[in-house]
C-alpha cells in the first residue's frame, strides 16, 4: 500500500527532472529502496 502510493510521485518527479539524468536516477533508487524497506517489514 505504501510502495504503490509512492508511485504517482515517483513519476511526477521523473517527468519534471527529465532535463536531468541524476534526479531520475536518484528518485528511482530512492524508492527502489523504499520499496525494499516495505517489503523486509512486510515479511
Amino acid at each position: 500500500m505504501y510502495a504503490t502510493q509512492l508511485l504517482p510521485h515517483v513519476t511526477l518527479l521523473q517527468g519534471k527532472n527529465n532535463a536531468s539524468e541524476f534526479s531520475i536516477s536518484s528518485s528511482q533508487i530512492r524508492y527502489i529502496y523504499i520499496k525494499s524497506i516495505y517489503y523486509i517489514t512486510t515479511l
